[in-house]
């Protein structure tokens, strides 16, 4: 995914500053108040997809460890408020620009509301066309229930 956010913890020793980083990293309105309830409301509005990479976590100051065993959950309502599915693009594609058209496609705003697009691609190596295409099937199968 595109969108993946790295905030690291390291030395973080106080709220203010952890809601400093996540108000930058996030890209949080002007109203976020710098607390649990209000992130949980920034996060819901969120309209792109974003994973949130928390690093560092065995550096932050052992006195916020509490405050960060109640954000945990804060991101996980978030996540089930604002959930957005996959759209899973899979298949053999000898044409990259075909592949980019067919992305493309995919790419409005009402769609992107909702999903968000995955795209996954490999090479066979089979030359006969029907072997081709039951491998290619059986690899979307493979990745479409690993999702």
């Amino acid at each position: 995914m595109d969108n993946v956010i790295h905030i690291s913890l390291e030395g973080i020793s106080d709220k203010s500053r952890l809601h400093d980083l996540l108000k930058e990293a996030l890209n949080l309105s002007d109203y976020y108040s710098f607390s649990l309830e209000s992130l949980i409301d920034e996060l819901k509005h969120i309209n792109s997809p974003i994973s949130l990479c928390l690093m560092d976590m065995d550096l932050i100051d052992p006195s916020m460890e509490p405050y960060m065993a109640s954000l945990i959950p804060v991101l996980e309502e978030a996540a089930a408020i604002n959930p957005r599915r996959e759209i899973a693009v899979c298949g053999v594609w000898e044409d990259a620009e075909n592949l980019n058209l067919f992305l493309r496609a995919f790419q409005t705003e009402r769609l992107l509301q909702d999903y968000y697009l995955s795209c996954y691609t490999f090479v066979s190596y089979e030359k006969d066309i029907h072997d081709h295409l039951d491998v290619g099937s059986n690899l979307i199968n493979i990745i479409l229930f690993a999702i």
